[in-house]
């Protein structure tokens, strides 16, 4: 469960390090993208001013090179 108007911090474990993305989504429509650059494990935080309440798409995409792996995960904004 996510609070609106509030930042939350989202824990990644990347295990050769690398570039995350996290893309939040509403219904298939981009609300919040965040990218960051990991050394294994590490917080990436998301900020969440002005989302309309219900329930959105997570998507966590890391890179490394040319491999990619990707992970996702429904949240509610309340």
């Amino acid at each position: 469960v996510l609070r609106r108007g509030k930042g939350r911090s989202v824990r990644v474990y990347v295990s050769d390090g690398g570039s995350v993305t996290l893309r939040l989504t509403r219904k298939g429509a981009k609300a919040r993208v965040v990218k960051a650059t990991l050394n294994g494990a590490g917080q990436v935080r998301i900020k969440l001013p002005s989302l309309k309440r219900g329930s959105y798409r997570l998507t966590v995409t890391a890179t490394l090179g040319t491999e990619r792996s990707t992970d996702s995960a429904t949240v509610r904004v309340r």
